[in-house]
């Protein structure tokens, strides 16, 4: 109950994200290569033989990735979790730029009412092992703490 009780909390925080550098893109900004650093919070999820691409995240913490549920569900299911693995730092996936941090995923905890192929409750939290270590292009993803209750913040 208390692991339900901080994803709930979890949930309502990203409500309030906030990418406070502007550079989330929006519809009326013309597109242009990313540069390293410009998106630290983003994590990747490949496959840890083929490094095929399977899923972007967020980095919440050093140590914990937000995902959607439906990236790592079935390998949850099927004891295969080791078979992924989580990049942070990657911001060209056709070129390494040393910046790349590769670390495993020690835990999964997929939202309680996530049904395969729903488009509900399909999120998930990755803890990670080692940590992260953070620098210039590796960060958390900020998180907009005053908010008043009558302004959104997404």
């Amino acid at each position: 109950m208390d692991c339900l009780k901080k994803l709930i909390f979890l949930l309502l925080t990203l409500q309030l994200v906030n990418c406070q550098n502007g550079k989330a893109g929006r519809p009326d900004t013309p597109s242009k290569p990313a540069r390293a650093g410009d998106y630290p919070y983003q994590a990747q999820l490949r496959n840890r033989k083929t490094k095929e691409h399977i899923c972007g995240g967020a980095i919440l913490r050093r140590d914990v990735v937000i995902t959607a549920a439906n990236c790592v569900y079935s390998h949850v299911k099927d004891g295969t979790l080791d078979q992924i693995e989580v990049v942070a730092g990657e911001y060209d996936l056709k070129t390494e730029s040393g910046h790349e941090q590769v670390v495993h995923i020690r835990r999964a905890i997929v939202h309680e009412n996530y049904e395969e192929g729903a488009k509900v409750d399909d999120i998930a939290l990755l803890v990670l092992r080692p940590e992260l270590k953070f620098n210039e292009f590796v960060q958390s993803i900020p998180i907009r703490k005053n908010v008043p209750p009558t302004e959104k913040a997404v």
